[in-house]
């Protein structure tokens, strides 16, 4: 429950010379304090009043109320229960929101020559980090200086899936559509755990090959 009245008591105002101060009618701000007041509007009170807009609701010990903004949307709780939602809901639209930025920009596979100690990464398209043209074949490609003599068969399996390998060169991806962080089919919390997944997988390849500090990065 909003607590205009007892403020207004404390600041020495009434509530009509509250609603002056916003610029709006005394019945404007009482329909609001007694319904469902938007963020923006409780942003006005407060400011008015020069205080928090959590300072506008009662003092209670039990009582949980939890504001948050995404994009051009605000969200209240009143409850754990509602503020994990919102949460959830939240990390939803920042994955799928990013989801074409992670495909194009973010390592996906790597081929690489162990015998030979070169490398190579490449995004969901199969195009070479950092450019905008596809290559025909993955394993035509000229691969620069890496740091693979590391690479053990179970540092291998540890750090890729759906190996494939041709003559010295193999193929190993960080991700498959099963493990994808934006396999829509999972839960908030699968996609999070595929997410740490791949930023582990991430981080342990930058031990073996050169990688740009953006790309140490997934989506957060």
């Amino acid at each position: 429950m909003l607590r205009i009245k007892e403020l207004c008591k404390k600041k020495y105002i009434t509530q009509a010379e509250l609603a002056g101060k916003m610029g709006i009618s005394a019945s404007a701000l009482a329909q609001s304090i007694s319904g469902n007041p938007s963020l923006d509007r409780l942003e006005s009170i407060a400011k008015a009043l020069n205080v928090s807009v959590g300072e506008l609701f009662q003092e209670e010990k039990t009582k949980l109320t939890a504001l948050a903004y995404y994009g051009n949307k605000s969200y209240k709780a009143d409850s754990v229960e509602e503020l994990h939602k919102i949460t959830d809901l939240i990390t939803i639209k920042q994955i799928n929101e990013n989801e074409k930025e992670f495909l194009i920009n973010k390592p996906y596979a790597m081929v690489f020559d162990i015998k030979n100690n070169k490398a190579e990464l490449f995004n969901r398209k199969y195009q070479l980090l950092g450019e905008t043209e596809g290559t025909q074949s993955v394993f035509t490609i000229e691969r620069r200086d890496a740091h693979l003599h590391g690479l053990t068969e179970e540092k291998l399996n540890d750090l890729f899936e759906n190996i494939h390998t041709e003559g010295d060169l193999c193929l190993g991806r960080l991700y498959s559509n099963v493990t994808s962080p934006f396999t829509k089919k999972d839960t908030v919390e699968e996609q999070l755990q595929w997410l740490e997944l791949y930023n582990y997988r991430l981080y342990n390849l930058s031990l073996y090959i050169e990688l740009p500090l953006q790309h140490w990065y997934s989506i957060y």
